[in-house]
């Protein structure tokens, strides 16, 4: 399985961090970045406007992935993904064959088993709320858990909507999320 974190008081969480890479193209000479955010599950890559002028590019599911550990990772884009990259995405836009690469990087995920979030109070540390393990889909979720995770936090209690399915202890009662697509991804 890889690395989990522990917390507090041996306390399992069960996330592994995945290394992620991507790369930035100066689009406005060529047509522009496209307005939306988009995922072609096809091609296995997605692409959104980075800035005005310039597109983000990067691999989506299906992909091997690299499990590595946070304070000791290679921060340096691979070539061949650069390569590789640069071949999904010039069919579906030509055009950018001509783009000028300005930019890569490397992040990280916290990937949870059932790539969903951990969210709501750890039942063995009095007064841990959690809200983790995203696995590279907060920026879509954020504002739904937000509320709930708030709601935890000041008023004891998430009552917006149940948050219970998203707690920690459906990793020990076999409680897992799953998806109509992609090896139970969000």
């Amino acid at each position: 399985m890889g690395p989990s974190y522990r917390c507090h008081d041996g306390v399992e969480i069960p996330i592994r961090v995945t290394r992620e890479e991507g790369i930035i193209c100066e689009t406005l000479d060529v047509g522009g970045p496209p307005r939306l955010c988009f995922s072609d599950m096809a091609k296995a890559i997605y692409y959104r406007t980075e800035v005005t002028e310039r597109t983000l590019f990067s691999r989506g599911f299906s992909k091997e992935y690299q499990y590595v550990e946070p304070d000791g990772y290679n921060r340096e884009v691979d070539t061949t993904f650069i390569d590789e990259i640069t071949e999904r995405f010039h069919a579906p836009w030509p055009s950018f064959t001509k783009a000028l690469f300005v930019n890569s990087y490397t992040g990280l995920y916290d990937v949870t088993l059932d790539w969903h979030p951990v969210g709501g109070r750890i039942d063995q540390v009095s007064g841990l709320i959690m809200c983790a393990g995203f696995s590279g889909h907060g920026f879509k979720i954020a504002p739904s858990i937000g509320e709930p995770m708030a709601e935890e936090v000041v008023d004891g209690t998430a009552h917006s909507i149940d948050i219970e399915r998203f707690n920690l202890r459906r990793f020990e009662r076999g409680g897992l999320f799953t998806a109509a697509y992609g090896a139970k991804r969000a």
